[in-house]
């Protein structure tokens, strides 16, 4: 079964007569249209797949009107414009005599049609027996075959574009003059009877017919307009941009309305409803008015795939082919079993762990990313050897995107308090120790191995004296409470390797209370319990632990330039407020920009308020949303103000100084807090002087700004020859649009991306509880299968970030065969192969 071709004339014959033509064999069951309907559909020539919930009926005429077919015509021939009208649902099951499609060159079968004859007069209907004309005696009549009746209240009420200019009016209006001339001139059709109640239908098909063919017109001049007056994006674009950018002015003039009546009418039609138009949207268009064109000529349309001469748009194959060169270059080759590629944020553990970074390289990591907010070039350095080193000796390549720290808008410090550390077995309901404390002592310097996860992290000095420790040896201290403890040395550490940097790992079984300058002895193992220590040294560098604000819903915070440490809110003895909750602001220049009223959100959306005030040096913000019982406010969270017109450039003079770093050892760099065109020319002009053409630069759209700006960041990307993608970083855009508005954002960041052919990282906590915890929700699964529709999915570190690559790369290629952007492909299920083994189904029932 195809679903739909042009050529020669036809016949419709009875299943029954098949007249030297291959009898054809008609799907009688969703099953076997999975089974044997392609992949490929026909977009060029404005013809829509099959809709699952269409394709069965959709092969089966209505039964009254194949049996007036089969007992007036078993053979009658068609003109090949009606070939175009196949694709509709029936309204009626199939009859046992199926009137088909065939075409008399290979007579491959296709989908049944049902035809039926209507006249038009001067917008009236009459109809004859013999579908001739009705009368001869008042106006121009002429029998219009339209082969699927509407009923009158089904038949979609089209919207008008908004705002079109005259001109474009009146040329859509001629062309839908000029298409009712041509149904008017039409002759084909089939002679025979028709009610009226049929004649009713064809005429509001007829109507429809036409109406699509002026909003269309109207669609495809508003976006030639659109182009022209665009032409200074158009002309200063790189030459490898051209088309792409001409093709993004082209979709935004397509959605520039509601669509959704115009798709219904084409839908109807068995046309494509224009939901794919992404990457070649022109020649989308124009596809479809040719066909309606042809539909109101009654004649084969041309298939000139090209939007025409005077715009830049690519056609069908060209607008995919595009997009997929943009991301190789960008990205990299596409891995063999899927389409997507995955990132994987690198821990500061890979400058050193060759074993780590070989397992994700193993595990399916096509690109490493290393955040500039975090460590040092140093490190920077060692991780990217680190991973280029074992990628050589895999025999892969991975990619390097480094990540700009951009301007950072966080809360300010926190009163310090105690430098301490308390940990203590785990224990069951009983209170009975089930599994003792791991303790990771180790010289300042030298972190824990990946994954590995102590209950606490205890840096120690002299730095030497860990290397003297073995497993069996004790640790003998006092802790904070008086109480003599002791930890015993395990394996695990570092001990044995060639290069010992003195790490080791004990386990603790009595809860214990330490503070940096607790003094630690060494006791040898098999050594007298009473036996003078060996050697002592001293547990140093402990982080303070911060005393948090508690905020609740009706409190007032206090934002300030100053950065002295935050403080909570003082009360007297019966719990009034004396002074307000204080903390500092790492972005000064916020309060020249916000205004009273603006909401604010803390914490990434943890807690909202609102600014009720705001001085020179300081705002008031009233908090309306937090947990029940009072949110914790900690130090370095950030602060988000999505209604508020900042003014903050993208990069900063760190951003810039990392720029020296990026431009020599990165694939491409990510732009932190872009939010206008002017952030671009800036990154733009930053990497021309470092000769870094080949950078590739990545949008990170983390701001409510950022989105509305996007076509408007692209165009701009567009004017170098530097590889463009953009990401969705949807923890830090959550919060700016909030979380009920995520999912339809982060789609339509990802069709104005196809429609730009610029390729997509789909980011943020994908995976994450797998990452972290060792097991994925059900929620992350769904969420990491819908990655496959972007280019790139993101994952960030954790303990388990070895399993979660693992699992996205199986689930990557799982939906590689199911989905491929907007497009559901259709491939042989399982589930549907018991119906070709009718045995099979009689013993299962």
């Amino acid at each position: 079964m195809v679903t739909a071709a042009f050529g020669p004339p036809v016949a419709v014959q009875s299943s029954g007569v098949a007249q030297g033509f291959e009898q054809p064999r008609l799907c009688s069951t969703i099953s076997e249209v999975y089974q044997l309907t392609p992949r490929a559909s026909f977009p060029h020539l404005g013809i829509h797949s099959t809709p699952l919930r269409q394709s069965a009926a959709a092969m089966c005429p209505p039964a009254r009107l194949a049996k007036r077919l089969l007992d007036k015509r078993p053979s009658i021939h068609l003109p090949p414009a009606h070939i175009a009208r196949l694709r509709v649902r029936c309204r009626s099951a199939p009859t046992q005599e199926r009137a088909v499609i065939s075409s008399p060159d290979n007579g491959q079968a296709l989908a049944p049609v049902e035809d039926s004859t209507a006249v038009i007069e001067n917008g009236a209907q009459n109809t004859k027996e013999d579908g001739g004309p009705a009368s001869d005696s008042e106006g121009e009549e002429v029998a219009v075959p339209m082969p699927w009746p509407v009923s009158p209240e089904k038949a979609p009420q089209l919207q008008p574009l908004a705002r079109p200019s005259p001109e474009i009016v009146a040329a859509a209006a001629k062309a839908a003059e000029e298409a009712l001339e041509d149904l008017r001139a039409c002759r084909g059709g089939i002679d025979g009877e028709c009610d009226a109640q049929e004649a009713v239908l064809e005429e509001s098909e007829s109507r429809l017919v036409v109406e699509l063919i002026r909003q269309l017109e109207m669609i495809r001049l508003h976006a030639l307009e659109l182009e022209a007056n665009n032409q200074h994006f158009l002309r200063n674009a790189d030459s490898r941009y051209q088309q792409s950018a001409a093709n993004l002015v082209h979709y935004m003039a397509l959605r520039n309305s509601d669509l959704r009546e115009i798709q219904g009418g084409l839908a109807s039609l068995g046309l494509s409803s224009l939901g794919r138009t992404e990457a070649h949207t022109m020649a989308s268009i124009c596809a479809v008015l040719r066909v309606l064109r042809g539909m109101a000529k009654g004649e084969s349309p041309a298939l000139n795939q090209k939007g025409g001469a005077d715009t830049r748009a690519y056609d069908f194959r060209e607008g995919t082919q595009q997009l997929q060169s943009n991301t190789e270059a960008l990205l990299g080759r596409k891995p063999r079993s899927r389409n997507a590629r995955i990132m994987v944020t690198m821990p500061a553990e890979a400058a050193g762990d060759e074993k780590l970074v070989s397992k994700l390289l193993a595990a399916g990591m096509n690109c490493a990313r290393v955040n500039t907010a975090h460590d040092s070039a140093d490190v920077w350095a060692r991780i990217i050897a680190t991973v280029q080193r074992c990628a050589e000796d895999a025999g892969k390549k991975c990619r390097i995107f480094m990540d700009l720290a951009g301007p950072k808008l966080r809360t300010g410090a926190l009163r310090p308090g105690p430098r301490v550390a308390s940990f203590g077995p785990e224990r069951d309901v009983r209170g009975r120790d089930v599994a003792p404390a791991k303790l990771w002592l180790a010289p300042p310097d030298v972190p824990p191995p990946h994954g590995s996860g102590p209950a606490a992290i205890l840096p120690v000095e002299p730095t030497g004296w860990t290397h003297h420790l073995s497993p069996g040896d004790r640790i003998r201290l006092t802790d904070l409470r008086g109480k003599v403890r002791e930890w015993t040395i395990v394996p695990g550490g570092h001990e044995g390797d060639d290069t010992d940097r003195g790490g080791r790992v004990a386990e603790c079984w009595k809860t214990t209370y330490v503070e940096s300058g607790t003094g630690l002895a060494h006791v040898k193992e098999g050594a007298l319990p009473d036996a003078p220590p060996r050697a002592t040294a001293k547990i140093v560098g402990l982080a303070a632990r911060e005393e948090p604000i508690v905020l609740s819903r009706g409190d007032t915070l206090i934002l300030s330039r100053d950065p002295a440490p935050g403080v909570p809110a003082a009360r007297d003895p019966s719990g009034a407020v004396l002074s307000p909750a204080r903390i500092g602001c790492t972005l000064p220049q916020v309060f020249d920009a916000v205004k009273p009223g603006e909401p604010i959100k803390l914490d990434d959306g943890k807690i909202e308020g609102f600014i009720r005030t705001v001085r020179s040096d300081e705002m008031e913000v009233e908090v309306t949303r937090s947990k029940e019982r009072g949110s914790k406010l900690k130090a370095d969270k950030a602060i988000n103000l999505p209604e508020s017109a900042l003014g903050v450039g993208g990069l900063t003079a760190k951003d810039i100084a990392d720029l020296d770093f990026i431009a020599e050892h990165a694939h491409m760099v990510g732009f932190s807090f872009v939010n206008d065109p002017a952030d671009v020319r800036s990154l733009q002009a930053e990497l021309a002087a470092r000769n870094a053409s080949h950078v590739g630069i990545v949008l990170k759209i983390e701001t409510k700004r950022a989105f509305q700006q996007l076509p408007w960041l692209l165009l701009t990307c567009m004017q170098t020859s530097n590889p463009v993608g953009v990401m969705i970083a949807r923890g830090d855009l959550a919060v700016e649009i909030g979380w009920e508005r995520l999912a339809e954002i982060q789609e339509e960041v990802l069709w104005l991306c196809e429609a730009a052919h610029v390729p997509v990282v789909w980011a943020t906590q994908v995976l994450e509880g797998l990452a972290k915890s060792g097991l994925p929700s059900r929620a992350e699964i769904t969420d990491a299968a819908m990655g496959e529709r972007a280019e790139c999915v993101m994952l960030n570190k954790g303990p388990h970030i070895v399993a979660a690559t693992a699992t996205l790369h199986d689930i990557l290629k799982r939906m590689h065969s199911h989905q491929k952007k907007k497009r559901a492909l259709l491939r042989s299920l399982k589930v549907s192969h018991p119906f070709d083994h009718p045995h099979l189904l009689a013993d299962s029932a």
